[in-house]
């Protein structure tokens, strides 16, 4: 069976890069400018990419962003949303945090979540995982 997997606009996180003349499609945790922040930055990019998204959704003209733009909302999530040294440990911790930056940040959106336990036996289906996207 095939399933294709699709936001609703994919050009709304398209970031421009001045200095290299590249598009990128949302944030790269590489980007960071700290070795552990690039290392364990995989929850914060998430967020920021998802923050980012939602906010040129909700925009009526989207904005051309930067990349040194989106590096700097990057920073701005990353207080709020930071590893501990294994990283952000559940869905339910990575909400929290991305919820506080929303409140902090006067953010509104409805969200909805699937929680991908550790334990393999308590793991949703693959097909479970699709449907939910």
């Amino acid at each position: 069976m095939e399933r294709k997997i699709l936001l609703s606009d994919m050009n709304l996180l398209t970031v421009w890069d001045d200095s290299t003349s590249c598009n990128y499609c949302g944030c790269n945790q590489e980007w960071f400018a700290e070795p552990w922040q690039r290392k364990a930055g995989c929850g914060p990019s998430a967020a920021t990419n998802i923050l980012f998204y939602q906010q040129q959704k909700s925009q009526t003209v989207p904005c051309r962003y930067l990349k040194k733009d989106l590096l700097h909302y990057m920073e701005e999530v990353w207080k709020y949303i930071t590893p501990e040294q294994n990283g952000i440990a559940s869905t339910e911790v990575f909400l929290r945090k991305v919820r506080g930056y929303a409140s902090a940040h006067g953010l509104k959106f409805h969200y909805e979540a699937l929680d991908v336990p550790a334990e393999k036996a308590q793991r949703p289906s693959f097909d479970e995982v699709i449907d939910f996207v």
